[in-house]
């Protein structure tokens, strides 16, 4: 699980940046922001006089340069030994494996089937094919099974190769999972991190209205490596993502990966 403190700060970061009209500069909320700052200026001017009038400093030099300048002075201090302690801290993540809960969607990546043989029987919607020696659409139909209780949409990310086997996929999986919708999605190539992170992206972003991102896992263990290394990126935006991995040797356990993050002092990081 995510570390609740700093969930909190990224929260409130981001309703600061709503508040305040920097998340969406639109033309009222930069009126907005304009008039903030003018406020707050019009603040500042006002607790100065409040300030030099309580005490009297109009007419001794050393009282106003005091209270024009010592405060500042005094942030800055502060300010450098907050940015020294800053310097400290080391993040410690923590990562570790549990079993996954069923979901309503599930995001793939579809690898191709290159042996011959297996291309015939894929031809002929040999839904056994599943069950031959090192079929790589096996760990997906794993995968699968762990949701079938609530899985209802199944989005498979394609690169030019296996998208040409989607059809035989299509048809293999729609008879096991009659109940689930099966989306294509196509990229240029699977090892264009930009590409996958961004179909990622553009799949959560256009979830159906009774779906959320906590609704939908992200299977890693399909495509080539720069596909697995994309999922784990897009789930890390924040703790509502979830992936999954299925372990290709047994017991070909289906997993998810829950990870903290920590703030450390340097001595604790280094024991």
């Amino acid at each position: 699980m995510i570390n609740k403190g700093l969930m909190q700060a990224a929260q409130s970061k981001s309703r600061l940046a709503d508040v305040t009209g920097i998340a969406n500069p639109t033309l009222s909320n930069l009126a907005f922001l304009v008039l903030f700052v003018i406020t707050l200026g019009w603040l500042g001017d006002t607790l100065l006089e409040l300030l030099h009038t309580f005490l009297a400093v109009e007419n001794h030099f050393w009282r106003k340069l005091s209270v024009g300048v010592l405060p500042f002075m005094l942030v800055i201090c502060v300010g450098w030994v907050r940015w020294k302690l800053a310097q400290r801290k080391r993040v410690k993540l923590k990562i570790q494996a549990s079993e996954i809960t069923p979901h309503a969607g599930m995001i793939v990546f579809l690898s191709a089937i290159n042996n011959p043989n297996y291309i015939e029987r894929l031809k002929q919607s040999d839904e056994n094919i599943l069950n031959e020696e090192r079929c790589s659409w096996k760990p997906i139909q794993r995968g699968i099974d762990k949701h079938k209780q609530r899985l209802n949409t199944v989005w498979v990310i394609c690169s030019p190769e296996s998208g040409e086997q989607y059809k035989w996929f299509e048809a293999i999986f729609s008879k096991l999972y009659p109940h689930v919708s099966f989306i294509r999605q196509d990229v240029s190539s699977f090892e264009n991190i930009s590409t996958l992170t961004q179909t990622l992206e553009d799949v959560l972003a256009a979830l159906p209205k009774d779906m959320d991102e906590s609704d939908v896992v992200i299977d890693i263990t399909g495509g080539q490596k720069p596909a697995s290394i994309a999922g784990m990126m897009v789930s890390l935006v924040n703790a509502n993502r979830q992936v999954q991995y299925v372990q290709t040797n047994a017991p070909f356990d289906v997993k998810t990966y829950d990870y903290e993050i920590k703030t450390m002092g340097r001595d604790i990081v280094s024991q």
